[in-house]
């Protein structure tokens, strides 16, 4: 890393984007979980159609994170093997950088698991309903024909 500083700026710049982009999806996940737990579909569908963008920049974001990390050498360390590849102020400066993102990614993944459980629970509700319904029979048609 210390050999190339434009690198590590770039890497440095990307992990503060990628930190704001899933502050932003987990602020998605939080709706979604509202949305889905209040019973509003057509809510749910305007959320997930609108994070769309804001996904694919993330992964944007990710490509560009994993392309610095093979400019800089350090492509599948873990984020405590990175901060070791730096110098002091570039640890300085990366520390406060990845800690925010790691604190980000637990509440990430909190928001998830709670829209992923209402979800869950919202299609049970569906699959309850639905085998209430009356069964009508099905005609026979033949493909082979």
């Amino acid at each position: 890393m210390k050999k190339n500083p434009e690198a590590f700026e770039s890497y440095l710049s990307t992990m503060s984007q990628l930190t704001a982009s899933l502050r932003k999806l987990r602020s998605t996940e939080d709706t979604m979980t509202e949305a889905a737990s209040t019973n509003h579909p057509e809510k749910l569908d305007a959320i997930v159609k609108s994070a769309q963008p804001e996904l694919l920049y993330f992964r944007g974001l990710d490509q560009k994170r994993s392309h610095c990390e093979k400019e800089l050498g350090i492509e599948g360390l873990g984020l405590e093997d990175v901060i070791s590849e730096c110098d002091g102020d570039q640890s300085d400066r990366l520390k406060p950088v990845l800690s925010e993102l790691i604190r980000e990614l637990k509440l990430f993944q909190e928001s998830h698991d709670n829209a992923d459980r209402i979800m869950k629970i919202r299609l049970l509700d569906v699959n309850i309903a639905l085998q209430d319904l009356p069964q009508k029979p099905v005609a026979f048609h033949d493909t082979l024909a």
